[in-house]
């Protein structure tokens, strides 16, 4: 589910983990794509930054 909303936000230019889970949050394509789960900011930037 992340490795498929990482690929989304990087090819619109979201890089922030904070701006990522904002996003998932409030963006319809999004929710879809993460089927409604809500990552935390850490989740994103664990993954982002290994």
């Amino acid at each position: 589910m992340l490795t498929k909303v990482i690929i989304y936000v990087c090819t619109q230019r979201l890089y922030s983990s904070r701006q990522i889970a904002k996003a998932v949050r409030e963006n319809l394509s999004l929710m879809w794509l993460a089927g409604r789960q809500r990552p935390d900011f850490r989740t994103s930037n664990c993954f982002l930054h290994p």
